[in-house]
């Protein structure tokens, strides 16, 4: 079965249950289960969401702007943006360096006119802001990769537009949390495929929390050997 709503995860995840053919009442709260297992994954930070690329067609002469839903780039407001690019109208790019807020307080004069070289993400709630080092010249279009959360899904009827190992592991694990909460009885193996369905996806994701290795710059050289500064040695 093709998996493309809410619906969807909802009614094969009450099959393992047993429910071939489930009343609107038990599919809604069966709704309201499967989204309080997004929050709970996400909270948690047991889940790492997926990446999206987004784009946007910058203003001459603006460098800030708001992102999240009604934003000035109006897409789900993102955890954290890893790498950025901008394409002039030659089609000709140029890789972002995306900065930390100790690096962008760093910059001097935030006003001059010229292609960004770098950009800082300012992640406020509801709306957060990405910041640029020049004023844009010209009207570049900015592509964005980011980490974004699993958002709730409103109704049943709510389209689904997430790589296939989290579907196998939104009904696998919808099945259990359902279960758990209506003393239900499901065969061990959906237990099994549940957990191995996430930590397939946790595993998949875990370069997206490792912190990079310290580079060669993070060391000061001296007579004899190298300090380290992380270690004090």
């Amino acid at each position: 079965m093709a998996i493309s709503t809410a619906e969807d995860i909802v009614k094969a995840a009450l099959r393992k249950l047993g429910f071939s053919s489930p009343s609107d009442t038990k599919k809604n709260q069966a709704l309201d289960a499967l989204n309080m297992l997004l929050t709970s994954w996400s909270v948690g930070g047991l889940l790492i969401p997926y990446v999206t690329e987004d784009t946007h067609t910058l203003t001459i002469g603006t460098a800030k702007y708001s992102i999240g839903s009604s934003g000035d780039i109006n897409t789900a407001r993102p955890i954290d943006i890893f790498d950025a690019f901008l394409r002039d109208s030659n089609s000709y790019d140029r890789y972002l360096q995306v900065l930390s807020v100790k690096e962008y307080d760093q910059i001097v004069s935030k006003g001059s006119d010229g292609k960004p070289t770098t950009l800082y993400y300012y992640p406020s709630y509801p709306l957060a802001y990405i910041y640029f080092d020049y004023e844009p010249d010209d009207t570049y279009t900015l592509y964005l990769k980011s980490w974004k959360h699993l958002t709730e899904f409103s109704t049943l009827g709510t389209s689904i537009d997430l790589p296939p190992e989290y579907k196998r592991a939104l009904v696998f694990n919808l099945a259990v949390e359902i279960a758990s909460d209506e003393d239900y009885q499901l065969p061990q193996e959906v237990f099994m495929i549940a957990q191995a369905a996430r930590e397939n996806i946790e595993h998949q994701n875990a370069k997206f929390l490792v912190p990079p290795e310290a580079s060669f710059d993070d060391a000061i050289i001296q007579e004899g050997g190298v300090y380290n500064i992380f270690t004090d040695e």
